[in-house]
C-alpha cells in the first residue's frame, strides 16, 4: 500500500473541513487552546484573507497571548493510543 492509498484511507472529516484552505490560498493556523474531558487536544482554526500571512500569525500570537495554553498537560493515561484512521466517518 503506497503513500497516497493511505492518505485516503485516513481522510477523516476534520480532513474534508481544511483541504479548502489550500485550494483558495487563503493562510490558515490551528493554535491549540485546550482539552477535552477525554483529554484530547482542542485546536482553534484562524483563517485569513489570502495574501495576509502577517496578519493571521498576528491574530494567532495575540490569541496565545490572551489564552496561554503551553502550561496545560493532558492526563496521563495508561490505555493505548486510538487509531483515529480506523474510527473515520464514525458517528
Amino acid at each position: 500500500m503506497g503513500v497516497e492509498d493511505e492518505t485516503e484511507l485516513c481522510f477523516t472529516p476534520a480532513s474534508e473541513q481544511t483541504y479548502v484552505f489550500n485550494l483558495t490560498g487563503h493562510p490558515a493556523i490551528s493554535v491549540p487552546c485546550g482539552f477535552t474531558e477525554d483529554g484530547l487536544p482542542v485546536g482553534l482554526r484562524i483563517v485569513a484573507a489570502r495574501r495576509a500571512d502577517a496578519a493571521l500569525l498576528r491574530a494567532a500570537a495575540a490569541f496565545e497571548v490572551a489564552a496561554p495554553w503551553a502550561h496545560l498537560r493532558p492526563p496521563l493515561t495508561t490505555e493505548p493510543p486510538v487509531d483515529v484512521c480506523s474510527r473515520a466517518g464514525t458517528a
